[in-house]
């Protein structure tokens, strides 16, 4: 899927290059979640490789948003990029999408929803981290940018709930849309040998 070529991309020259275990999160419409051995996906399974990290329920939440196979409570009910728009819509800040509320950071109200965010991605991303033990986790996706201000403070947040003594990197994903056409040459070329 997507999230595999996309993690392939980044855990064989992106930002997961080196590190013996990575966990690729993709954050869009919804959240694409990939583990990666030494650069392979890790495991072979029905989903290729991948998981459904983004349907583990996380949140208690029977009336909240719902994820692609319609469940609350879930790291992509929670996380998908439309939550940040809409907490900042309940705050009362009339942000279009999600550059218009990054852009728009030291409003109170825009700044309320990127916390808001920043806590469900947070607790997300420590239980990816438990379950799956990476060196580092590599977030990529539309709102996954430099200068977002959702990853300010994010990294302390994750490993201060992480086990004692354990810590996790958290690195932007650094090909971009080109990510998942390297992960697919990568693919290509594994074949071809």
């Amino acid at each position: 899927n997507d999230a595999i070529a996309f993690g392939l991309g980044e855990t064989r020259v992106g930002a997961g290059a080196g590190a013996a275990r990575v966990v690729v999160v993709t954050i869009g419409t919804g959240v694409g979640v990939g583990v990666f051995e030494h650069g392979v996906p890790l495991g072979s399974g029905p989903l290729g490789g991948g998981l459904l990290g983004g349907q583990i329920p996380v949140f208690e939440d029977p009336c909240g948003p719902v994820d692609t196979n319609g469940r609350t409570g879930t790291i992509e009910a929670r996380c998908a990029a439309a939550r940040l728009v809409e907490a900042a819509e309940r705050a009362g800040f009339a942000g279009s999408d999600v550059a218009a509320v990054f852009a728009a950071a030291a409003d109170p109200r825009a700044a309320a929803a990127i916390a808001a965010y920043r806590r469900d991605l947070a607790r997300a991303l420590v239980a990816l981290a438990h379950a799956h033990a990476p060196d580092c986790i590599v977030l990529g996706g539309g709102p996954m940018v430099a200068g977002n201000p959702v990853l300010d403070g994010l990294e302390a947040m994750v490993n201060a709930d992480l086990w004692p003594g354990y810590r996790v990197a958290l690195r932007l994903a650094a090909c971009g849309d080109d990510a998942g056409l390297l992960g697919v040459a990568a693919l290509a070329a594994a074949g071809a040998k």
